[in-house]
C-alpha cells in the first residue's frame, strides 16, 4: 500500500495543477510563493484582501502578456534576428 501512495500522490499533485487554466495556475502559484491558501485571503479584512487580489490580477496580466516582473519581454516575444 505505501509503495503506491507515493506515485498516487505524484498523479494527484500533477491533476490538480495540470487542470488549472493558466489564470488559475498564475493565482495558485502566486498564493504558495507568498504561503497564502484561499482561506486565509477569505479571513483577511475586505482592504488587505483587495489588495492582494490587485497583486494577483496585475501578475496574471503581466504573465498573460508575456512580460517578466521586470517589465522586459520574456525570449518568446522577442523576434527573431
Amino acid at each position: 500500500m505505501a509503495a503506491s501512495a507515493a506515485p498516487d500522490a505524484l498523479v494527484d499533485e500533477f491533476s490538480k495543477w495540470g487542470n488549472m487554466t493558466p489564470a488559475e495556475y498564475i493565482r495558485a502559484r502566486y498564493l504558495e510563493q507568498h504561503d497564502l491558501t484561499e482561506a486565509d485571503l477569505a479571513a483577511m479584512p475586505a482592504d488587505q484582501r483587495a489588495a492582494i487580489e490587485k497583486e494577483v490580477a496585475d501578475q496574471i496580466k503581466r504573465e498573460m502578456a508575456g512580460i517578466e516582473d521586470d517589465g522586459t519581454e520574456t525570449a518568446e516575444d522577442v523576434p527573431a534576428a
